[in-house]
């Protein structure tokens, strides 16, 4: 990560050539935290992951990060935004979900290996660590509504070589909860890991207003 902080995160290609011989490599730059993201400028050309089922689009006069339907295979997506050797932040991103007969998504974050994933047809938050083998799970009830923006919430700390997990979702247009919704403890905890969302959904769900922080 870059140490400029009037550097921005961002990518590109870089082009060598010796004689007659040409190589190409793509370079991601990232500055310091605090990141912010409103998808004002189109997709970031730094985030990691997803495909032809994700992009930028105007919903109500505002510019959000769509994921729909895949083309192909499974409907889960997950978008990488930093580096893996980050820690000590607090992810945060606004999302909305619609509703297709009995279809509802899951929506979640990501912070150093952890996912906190709002579930739609459980009507659950589980904060969990290696989904194939959910090595942590905590899970508590959550009713929520298609068609309503809320906003989630995780952060990660390591202390004293044990890692806490919290999680915090609730309707955007309402203040912030002063207690988190749902904590993990992680006698083993992962200590870095990039920041992302992700997605589980054959139909349309969209994110907005994606920050990063260090933790305080």
């Amino acid at each position: 990560m870059s140490t400029d902080t009037r550097a921005a995160n961002q990518a590109g290609t870089v082009t060598a050539q010796v004689g007659s011989l040409t190589a190409e490599a793509q370079v991601r730059v990232y500055a310091p935290l605090p990141w912010s993201e409103n998808f004002e400028s189109g997709r970031p050309p730094f985030w990691i992951g997803g495909g032809g089922s994700l992009a930028v689009e105007d919903l109500n006069g505002n510019q959000v990060f769509r994921k729909g339907a895949s083309r192909t295979g499974i409907h889960r997506h997950a978008i990488y935004m930093g580096p893996t050797t980050m820690s000590n932040y607090t992810v945060q991103v606004d999302v909305l979900a619609t509703q297709q007969g009995r279809r509802r998504p899951d929506i979640g974050l990501i912070n150093s290996g952890y996912t906190l994933d709002l579930q739609g047809n459980r009507q659950k938050i589980q904060l969990q660590s290696w989904a194939a083998e959910l090595r942590i799970k905590e899970e508590v009830d959550f009713p929520w509504e298609p068609d309503t923006w809320y906003r989630l919430k995780l952060r990660v700390d390591i202390e004293n070589n044990r890692g806490t997990v919290r999680g915090k979702v609730w309707p955007r247009d309402e203040p912030e909860p002063s207690d988190w919704t749902i904590t993990a403890e992680d006698p083993l905890p992962n200590r870095t890991g990039s920041p992302g969302i992700i997605g589980y959904s054959p139909i349309n769900i969209y994110f907005d207003n994606v920050s990063v922080v260090e933790n305080q």
